[in-house]
């Protein structure tokens, strides 16, 4: 999934069983209104000053030509409403259907135009408009227990937590180029300096929020293996200077400044044995937890806890709990395309979670943390998306007295009974197998207890475990031999678990099993008998629509994606789940392909929408069946797939064809490169967009384009995110690539090129390539703006006509994301401009005439 823009959304598919009732435009704006008021007041009184103003951006309408026949009541009915604030001061997008959750996304920063969204939050979107479309379809939509809308009735009313964590590292914001990386090695191979590394960069973060410590102890000497160089520092021997580390380097800062930041971001890389190298600096969780102990005296209580043991709300009060102790967690979490380390630092009163992403303040905000997946990605981001093999670093705070330990010994799984009835005398056996998760070795005892709700009546049996290796190298298999129920135990229901104690520690913790199993038996005693019975526990999943093909054309070898959408109606689903292209034929071995299958989670009560893509279609040409495909064991097993349900959203129709002959691409037009708002003002930390048109003279293309930036002496500095666009023979499109610049200030070029795996070419023909551009210093001086008074703008059916007090020169219209889309010369004081073309909306227009710069806004309905 790429993603080039930089607005946070936080999405959800939540509905409530109420009687259906159409939302008015002024319903929405108060909804919107007072949703903004309380989640901007929950930000405390520093971040801000003053109450937003919020305008209509955007109408969203399901459209005529819907091939939804289950939405058809619904076309031309508004599915939800856009309200930007002012000042670029975020957004809100509100249901147009009241059993529709109220708010389905906001952002605390930036503005919304749908056109330069990226494409996966445009399908998010599109799924929005089908789904509430659909709910006037319905008489009503099954509650989901637990997951009732906290905007619910009366919004000013908060049916969730009213605490809040504000983002404990504030406004520090560092990255892993310069000049965090001046003391990082030479990469040979590409004739630069390696990156600072994602996990250095997470942790180095935290420890500039504590300005700890004052000096390493110490010293490591170790080999970092890709560029095969001999490292070594003595951390005894070095002072960390806080007080010259500024938070954020996107501004000017002296060689002191840089110096300090420099030494301790490549200090804490060297404490994690950092595997340098310019394609990405990667180190694990355990060596840089091992490093904070051993080299920066780190409270030794830290401690590695997988996800793999929570659901999502348990997860979520975990987190909580952590950060309202005010200390940063380090989080780890992997997508597609590789992992990614960086600091979780804060939560708001609407269960998103506030991420720093460690480079530089891009894309940091509030997600799901089932959703991590920002939209702007910096350097060693890889595709983004780490919604996957979750893990966090807690309690990393200086050295603390009352900090304590708490072993992370978990099952490995349900255990197994022997016998699922006995007599009420009777003797049974319970077959365990259990790993060590934590960072210490364990020694304690590990016990089947009979519990009462969470209180524990009895041991059964126990075993003393010895070093019980840590980070899951201590792996142990034990089986708890003729127990059974003491006859001062009364008739009734109890629970059968397993609980560990560490040796010192009073009392017993029960252990997890990964969120695919239930970790305890039912027990049932009577006065003759006892009976044992594993829980039903398995997930329930229901597709919301037929799977969808996101590729214009299926061809074979080329690429394709598809997305689904699924519903939980169980326990929570985390294993494989994927696409199966299967051949319609008689035959009865069936050609068939997988796309996908990497571990999804979908928790409990919960609707989840995914992509699945492949580089390449390898089956012949011909009529398939696309479903959607999953471990039907919830059991991270191969062992068994099967397709999801019901039959009549189970199978969508697709043809491939024929592989056609290679793509050949070449630029149309030049390549031009502005800031956002359209002029040649581009300032550090701001946003570039560069535009061309490219054609495709060979066989259908999937392609891969990437800016790649360079220096007036033709070093490369950086690339962007790599943008997909599909092409047919002879198509020519528009490309536009929104690319947030992060160097300093002076003379820099930028190119157009083809991305193959790790590979770029710049596109020919090289006389269109090329373009250069400056970055200047922000004085802060604003172009003086007469007020809009002086431009008047009306419509007349699909033209806009204009009016200044002087000779108009020329005229932008702007729309609310900030791209040009009408730019005109004129002569006189009046003009029209053609709009019949342009989508609903707000837009700026902006006037040069011969007396300044004149502004209006203008809405189109």
């Amino acid at each position: 999934m790429r993603k080039y823009y930089a607005f946070l959304l936080f999405l959800s598919f939540f509905f409530q069983n109420l009687c259906a009732k159409q939302i008015t435009l002024e319903e929405a704006f108060g909804l919107a209104n007072r949703f903004f008021a309380s989640v901007t007041s929950d930000r405390g009184s520093n971040t801000r000053t003053t109450s937003s103003v919020l305008t209509l951006a955007y109408t969203s309408v399901i459209p005529a030509d819907s091939k939804d026949t289950r939405a058809v009541s619904s076309l031309g009915l508004p599915t939800y409403y856009v309200f930007n604030a002012d000042n670029n001061r975020g957004f809100v997008i509100v249901a147009a259907d009241d059993r529709a959750r109220s708010i389905l996304a906001y952002s605390l920063t930036g503005s919304f135009g749908l056109e330069n969204q990226p494409l996966q939050v445009r399908q998010w979107l599109s799924g929005y408009d089908i789904e509430i479309a659909r709910l006037s379809e319905v008489s009503s939509v099954p509650e989901i227990a637990g997951m009732v809308s906290p905007y619910a009735g009366d919004i000013t009313t908060r049916t969730m937590t009213t605490s809040v964590v504000e983002p404990l590292l504030g406004d520090i914001v560092w990255n892993q180029d310069t000049p965090f990386n001046n003391e990082c090695p030479f990469d040979k191979n590409y004739s630069m300096t390696a990156p600072v590394g994602c996990v250095a960069t997470a942790a180095a973060q935290i420890m500039k929020y504590y300005n700890y410590p004052l000096k390493g102890k110490g010293t490591k000497t170790y080999t970092c293996k890709i560029l095969n160089k001999r490292l070594s520092v003595d951390f005894s021997n070095t002072t960390y200077d806080w007080v010259n580390m500024l938070s954020d380097y996107n501004g000017k800062y002296s060689e002191a400044q840089a110096k300090a930041a420099a030494i301790l971001s490549y200090h804490v890389g060297v404490s994690c044995n950092m595997d340098y190298s310019v394609e990405g600096s990667g180190a694990t969780a355990k060596d840089i937890a091992t490093g904070l102990k051993n080299y920066f005296s780190y409270d030794n209580n830290l401690e590695y806890i997988e996800r793999t043991h929570f659901n999502e709300s348990d997860w979520s009060d975990f987190l909580k709990a952590e950060l309202n102790e005010k200390r940063p967690i380090l989080y780890f979490g992997e997508g597609p395309s590789g992992g990614h380390a960086f600091v979780c630092d804060g939560y708001d009163v609407n269960g998103f979670f506030h991420f720093n992403w460690g480079w530089g303040g891009i894309s940091n905000g509030y997600y799901q943390i089932s959703a991590l997946e920002p939209q702007d990605l910096g350097i060693g981001s890889g595709m983004g998306a780490y919604n996957h093999y979750q893990a966090i670093l807690i309690g990393i705070q200086p050295p603390n007295e009352s900090s304590t330990h708490l072993a992370r010994v978990q099952l490995n799984g349900t255990f197994n009974m022997q016998e699922t009835e006995t007599a009420r005398e009777g003797t049974n056996k319970a077959t365990i197998g259990f790993f060590n998760y934590g960072l210490q070795s364990f020694t304690g005892e590990v016990i089947l207890g009979l519990y009462k709700d969470e209180t524990l009546l009895t041991v059964l049996s126990s075993t003393a475990v010895t070093k019980l290796s840590p980070l899951g190298g201590g792996t142990k298999g034990f089986t708890f031999d003729e127990f059974s129920i003491p006859s001062s135990i009364e008739n009734g229901t109890y629970r059968l678990l397993v609980a560990q104690k560490e040796n010192g520690v009073s009392n017993y913790t029960i252990m997890l099993t990964p969120v695919n199993y239930p970790n305890y038996h039912i027990v049932e005693v009577t006065d003759n008998k006892v009976s044992y019975v594993k829980p039903e526990f398995e997930p329930l999943l229901s597709m919301v629509k037929k799977p969808e093909i996101i590729s214009t054309k299926l061809y074979k070898g080329r690429k394709a994606t598809f997305r689904v959408t699924v519903k939980n109606d169980g326990e929570e689903f985390y294993s494989y789940m994927g696409i199966l292209l299967q051949k319609k034929s008689l035959d009865e071995e069936k050609e068939r392909q997988y796309v996908g299958m990497f571990p999804t989670r979908i928790p409990k009560g919960a609707t989840r929408t995914f992509e699945y893509s492949t580089d390449a279609i390898e089956v012949s040409p011909g009529d398939y069946d696309v479903v959607v495909v999953c471990d039907v064991d919830n059991a991270w097993s191969n062992r068994w797939w099967d397709a999801i349900g019901p039959n009549e959203f189970k199978v969508t129709d697709a043809t491939i064809l024929d592989e056609p002959a290679d793509p050949v691409y070449k630029l149309w037009s030049s390549v031009t490169a502005v800031a956002q708002d359209g002029s040649n003002n581009i300032y550090p930390n701001s946003n570039i967009v560069v535009t061309s048109k490219i054609k495709n003279s060979g066989g259908y293309g999937d392609g891969s384009f990437a800016l790649i930036f360079f220096t007036d002496q033709n070093q490369v500095v950086g690339n962007s995110n790599v943008v997909e666009l599909s092409l047919e023979k002879n198509e020519t499109k528009e490309i536009q690539i929104v690319h947030r610049l992060t160097y300093p200030v002076g003379q820099y070029g930028v190119l157009l090129a083809s991305v193959d795996g790790q590979y770029a070419d710049a596109l020919l023909p090289e006389f269109l390539n090329r373009t250069t551009f400056r970055i200047i210093q922000d004085t802060g001086i604003e172009e003086t703006v007469v007020e809009t008074s002086v431009l008047s703008c009306y419509e007349d059916q699909d033209i806009l006509c204009l009016e200044a007090d002087c000779e108009i020169e020329t005229v932008k219209m702007i729309d609310i994301s900030g791209r040009v889309v009408r730019s005109v010369s004129v002569t006189g004081d009046k003009t029209e401009i053609q709009i019949g073309d342009l989508p609903s909306g707000l837009y700026m227009i902006q006037a040069g005439t011969t007396q300044g710069i004149r502004h209006c806004k203008w809405m189109k309905k």
